[in-house]
C-alpha cells in the first residue's frame, strides 16, 4: 500500500493497482466534528491476503467541504468483536 493507492481508491481513481484491492467494508462514518466528517474503509489485497484501513475526511459544511482531505492509511487485521444491543423490552 502506499499514498497514491490509498488516495485512489478513496477518491474511486484509477490506478495499477487498484485490481488487487478488494473491498471489505463500506465507506462507515467514524465521526463528526464541527467541521469535519471522518470516515473509513477496509480493503484486503488479494495478493497477499493483507488488510488495510483508510480513513479520510471531508468538510461538514459546504463553505468547508473541498473534497477528500488527510487520507491516510494502516494495516490492520481481522478481529471478531461481540456488540450488546440494547431494545424495547417485549419487542422482537
Amino acid at each position: 500500500m502506499n499514498i497514491a493507492l490509498a488516495e485512489a481508491l478513496v477518491e474511486w481513481e484509477d490506478h495499477e493497482e487498484c485490481e488487487f484491492m478488494e473491498e471489505v467494508t463500506g465507506d462507515t462514518l467514524e465521526r463528526v466534528s464541527r467541521w469535519h466528517t471522518h470516515y473509513y474503509n477496509v480493503f484486503k489485497d488479494t495478493r497477499d491476503g493483507t488488510y488495510w484501513k483508510l480513513s479520510w475526511s471531508r468538510g461538514s459544511t459546504e463553505m468547508q467541504d473541498d473534497g477528500i482531505e488527510d487520507v491516510k492509511y494502516k494495516q490492520v487485521v481481522p478481529k471478531e468483536v461481540t456488540v450488546i444491543e440494547y431494545v424495547p423490552l417485549g419487542s422482537d
